[in-house]
């Protein structure tokens, strides 16, 4: 099982335990979420997901990738249909389990996006040996891509089917948005943590399943996830 989670706006991330904790700069606008989207497959190759509408021009599309297969799985690059630039966020968070099967979950970002209609993103994953795939996408305004701490650590319990993982960050500025983004190779279904929001939930029936969530706060300090 991995977790990432992302404090997205003012700056901080953290690794721990198996999550992610992010900050990106924010702009001078209230951070505000717009929609999201989620995408399963259950086979080898490229996963893609497609808004239900047209993100607003010079948005930000936050993306997290949760790979699982028996080669552990590899994110070449996060692409769109519009030719916006994506960056991944920090490391990748790796769960090998007690096989040599492993999930991967990774985060990209691109901000002052170029958009449309029929807006795809695609991640260009290497998962020849086959394996499971869960794409989410979300898009943010008011929310930029840059970070500027880091460290990390791993969750590495593969015996249970029900595992609830925490960690917390502490962040160094107020009004930050955190995002969290994960899976369980074991599968199951996601449930919000305390005061998050679960955005998306990927039940399609396929071995890799998570769930996407975010949370605002308002004052510096550490918070768990």
């Amino acid at each position: 099982q991995t977790m990432g989670v992302w404090v997205v706006s003012k700056r901080t991330w953290m690794w721990l335990f198996g999550f992610l904790i992010f900050g990106f700069a924010s702009s001078a606008n209230a951070q505000t979420y717009v929609q999201s989207q989620t995408h399963a497959v259950g086979t080898s190759g490229n996963n893609t997901a497609t808004f239900s509408s047209a993100p607003g021009a010079g948005h930000t599309v936050v993306v997290g990738v949760v790979c699982y297969g028996p080669n552990i799985c590899s994110v070449t690059s996060v692409t769109d249909n519009f030719s916006n630039s994506y960056a991944q966020v920090g490391p990748t968070a790796m769960y090998g389990g007690p096989t040599k099967n492993g999930t991967i979950v990774a985060l990209y970002c691109a901000s002052g996006i170029s958009t449309g209609s029929s807006f795809t993103v695609t991640a260009n994953q290497s998962n020849s040996g086959g394996g499971d795939s869960n794409l989410y996408i979300a898009e943010y305004s008011g929310v930029g891509c840059s970070v500027d701490q880091t460290t990390s650590g791993s969750e590495t319990d593969g015996s249970n089917t029900t595992t609830l993982q925490t960690s917390s960050a502490t962040t160094t500025n107020a009004s930050d948005l955190l995002v969290a983004v994960g899976g369980s190779s074991s599968g199951g279904n996601a449930t919000a943590g305390t005061s998050y929001t679960l955005r998306q939930n990927a039940t399609s029936g396929v071995a890799e399943n998570g769930g996407f969530e975010d949370r605002t706060v308002t004052a510096t300090g550490s918070y768990s996830a």
